[in-house]
């Protein structure tokens, strides 16, 4: 039996026509703190050619890059997105890992939305990567172009 595959968020939760806004959450994986206990179970060896020297043994201290069938960086982030989800029911936050897109009926909604996204996120220990926030009439999230009315 091989690893759990994640499954993309459906198409279908995004609206359609609405002013959108994709955020990158820069080094998602890396503001995961992992607990003591857990260190061990994140251990590796760097194997030096024909053992010329002892093999160094190391733990991760954070979420390694790339654990994507680990489900904890989707509920930190989700956590840390909890509030702005209940705070305005008009817009819409899909979230895929370290990939955000929001959909609001206008693009003011979409910039207040940004805005508070990335400081509830800041308060939570990730960072977002301000160079790749797209925002606009037309977006890519997660390789889908998504266009809204002109």
């Amino acid at each position: 039996m091989g690893p759990v595959q994640t499954s993309l968020p459906m198409n279908s939760v995004i609206p359609k026509g609405q002013p959108c806004a994709v955020l990158d959450i820069k080094d998602s994986f890396f503001s995961i703190p992992l607990h003591d206990e857990d260190k061990e179970r994140f251990a590796f060896s760097i194997i030096f050619p024909n053992n010329k020297r002892p093999n160094p043994h190391f733990q991760w201290r954070v979420l390694p890059q790339g654990m994507v069938n680990s489900p904890i960086c989707q509920i930190m982030v989700d956590r840390a997105l909890e509030p702005v989800h209940r705070s305005d029911l008009t817009v819409t936050i899909v979230q895929y890992m370290d990939d955000i897109l929001i959909a609001a009926p206008s693009a003011s909604q979409v910039d207040q939305a940004v805005s508070t996204i990335s400081e509830t996120l800041k308060t939570n220990g990730f960072e977002i990567a301000s160079a790749k926030i797209k925002k606009g009439r037309c977006v890519t999230f997660l390789g889908v172009g998504i266009s809204a009315p002109t």
